[in-house]
């Protein structure tokens, strides 16, 4: 996937989590603690997605369908039914606008 432009920094809410599809790839974007995370926007359990859920106070994630959590750093699941860990994209800020890669 190459680098693409999801929005500007101020199109994010600190822990809510926005949906992107890009090159057919469902991709989930999160500003968390000054930073922005981008990882795969379905759970590895049973594919429910996170486009606007809340990060929980903690900075992980919740998948509403079975209750995994997830470390949205690392990918890592931590909690929950699945062991298998999200896959992330990278992220990149340039003059204000967020850009998402593989």
């Amino acid at each position: 996937m190459e680098k693409t432009s999801v929005g500007k920094t101020s199109d994010f809410t600190e822990g809510h989590v926005l949906g992107f599809r890009i090159e057919g790839n469902d991709v989930a974007v999160v500003k968390w603690q000054d930073s922005f995370f981008a990882f795969r926007n379905l759970c590895t359990h049973s594919a429910y997605s996170f486009d606007h859920l809340n990060l929980r106070p903690d900075g992980c994630l919740t998948c509403v369908g079975h209750f995994a959590v997830f470390n949205i750093q690392t990918g890592e699941p931590i909690e929950g039914p699945t062991s298998t860990p999200l896959p992330l994209f990278k992220v990149s800020i340039e003059a204000d606008e967020v850009f998402v890669s593989q």
